[in-house]
């Protein structure tokens, strides 16, 4: 329903809902600092599709549907259609010219009955793909995950670390894998995806989450990562704006992390390392950004983005006093 569409979001501390990363007061990575609703509108939503023509079939080609879902129905419109094909023990009377509208099965008495091909067919592969996820939704994007929380990196480096690495970070529980398990497909579809080659696409997660179908067993990830012991940061581009992400920016910048820490500084800290020119006044007991009274109350108390840039709403204008107990160093 369209008039829903916008407004049909979970809550977001439903937790029965799933991961907290999809709550709809969430960031929407990487396209900081839009949130998830900001492309809940149906304008936004409508361009994502691109619409197949219309399937049609004819007297002289009844394969034109091109689905295994529809069949070419004869019997009763005026021209040929395609329509949905009939699943075992529904009534399937009516077609009187040659037709077959059952799926995977023939119409015996008025009644669809499966094929006893396909029927087997569907036990061996119910057989072969017990699923190890369920509601599974706490993953590690990177195979080096492990390795650097047991390095403190949970603790250096939260704003990265707690979205690659939520599972080794404790911000969320694995309910079907353990972690210390170095040769486990902790997805159900790994060895669909290994089949498709998506373990030679250098996709880290599938190196993490999918180590038995991509062959990783022969290496423990501490093995694996030995070369990669320095911790991967990596900067979210595609932020929007010249803002800081965090209120300990500017105490950060004071005590020289923009040089000792550079690359982490200039992503999340581009205004006090001065890599970018606000068009607002910094420091101001004010908003930097229009959008921060209509999200305050919601959000200020769950995003480091609103403190710092939505002061005055947040009522946060003291955060330039932030000192070391509070805003602890990078290095």
């Amino acid at each position: 329903n369209l008039v829903r569409h916008g407004k049909g979001y979970p809550n977001h501390n439903d937790l029965r809902c799933s991961s907290s990363t999809h709550f709809s007061n969430q960031t929407l990575h990487p396209f900081l600092p839009k949130k998830i609703t900001d492309v809940l509108s149906d304008p936004y939503t409508e361009n994502l599709y691109t619409y197949a023509p219309r399937p049609t079939c004819s007297i002289s080609n009844t394969n034109g549907c091109n689905s295994e879902f529809l069949f070419c129905d004869l019997s009763h419109y005026d021209t040929p259609r395609c329509s949905s094909k009939i699943r075992a023990g529904k009534q399937c009377e009516g077609y009187r010219r040659g037709e077959n509208p059952c799926y995977h099965g023939s119409c015996e008495n008025g009644i669809c009955k499966e094929d006893e091909s396909y029927s087997r067919s569907k036990t061996t592969h119910a057989k072969n793909n017990i699923t190890n996820d369920g509601n599974e939704d706490c993953y590690n994007q990177h195979p080096c995950c492990e390795p650097w929380a047991i390095e403190g990196q949970c603790q250096s480096n939260p704003s990265t670390m707690d979205e690659k690495c939520s599972a080794s970070c404790g911000k969320c529980s694995p309910k079907a894998y353990t972690l210390s398990d170095d040769c486990s497909d902790r997805y159900s579809k790994c060895e669909a995806f290994a089949n498709e080659g998506k373990c030679d696409d250098g996709d880290p997660w599938m190196d993490e989450n999918c180590r038995r179908s991509c062959s990783k067993c022969n290496q423990t990830r501490t093995e694996q990562c030995k070369s990669k012991t320095k911790f991967a940061f990596s900067c979210d581009k595609a932020s929007a704006g010249c803002h800081n992400k965090y209120p300990c920016c500017s105490y950060w910048a004071n005590s020289g992390e923009c040089s000792a820490n550079k690359d982490f500084m200039e992503c999340y800290c581009p205004v006090s390392c001065k890599k970018c020119t606000p068009k607002y006044k910094y420091g101001e007991c004010d908003d930097y950004a229009l959008y921060c009274s209509a999200r305050a109350e919601t959000e200020c108390k769950t995003s480091y983005w609103m403190t710092e840039n939505c002061r005055k709403s947040c009522n946060s204008c003291d955060l330039s006093k932030n000192s070391q107990q509070e805003c602890p160093k990078k290095s």
